[in-house]
């Protein structure tokens, strides 16, 4: 069910121009973040989105960005909407989950989102609450949800917003939906 890939230098160098472009941009959290809180979450998210399209692409698979503006945080796949969501981890993710926020969530119900897909990539150190990137080189695709079952989950508070969140263990085989 687990994919691993490979994070290259190539990839992080490109994660980390998409992630100053769009800084520029809002930041879903309930509390004020430093900017280099901000810019690492969007970073540790470009990184995975670029995990999830190597993937795609030594798969072969066909896919297409559904807005060219963010290319890469939701795909095209066989006509159906993907979100990838990214979390970084230290050593071990086997005890996270998928964290949707709970305004995001009923935000993108109107989009026609059929999976959300969950990745993990090394490198971040929650204590400090940074991405080191010379600390990541690995991503997990870890599987997908159906959008629509992450509104029976629980909602929890974690440091800086609602999440629902979902065990791994309910996550299905990515390459089913590819």
């Amino acid at each position: 069910m687990m994919i691993k890939v490979s994070i290259t230098d190539e990839m992080l160098l490109k994660a980390k121009k998409e992630a100053n472009r769009r800084m520029a941009f809002g930041f879903r959290t309930e509390y004020p973040v430093s900017d280099s809180y901000k810019f690492d979450m969007i970073y540790i998210s470009c990184v995975g989105e670029l995990v999830v399209q190597e993937y795609l692409n030594n798969k072969k698979a066909s896919y297409s960005f559904a807005d060219p503006s963010f290319p890469g945080k939701e795909l095209s796949i066989k006509g159906r909407l993907v979100e990838i969501t990214t979390s970084g981890y230290g050593d071990d993710f086997s005890k996270l989950n998928l964290l949707y926020n709970d305004r995001q969530y009923a935000e993108s119900i109107s989009k026609g989102i059929s999976y959300v897909v969950q990745v993990f990539i090394n490198g971040y150190q929650y204590k400090k609450q940074t991405f080191c990137e010379n600390k990541c080189n690995t991503g997990y695709i870890v599987g997908y949800i159906e959008f629509n079952e992450i509104g029976k989950y629980p909602i929890v508070q974690n440091v800086n917003r609602p999440n629902y969140k979902v065990a791994l263990s309910n996550l299905k085989s990515f390459d089913s939906i590819i």
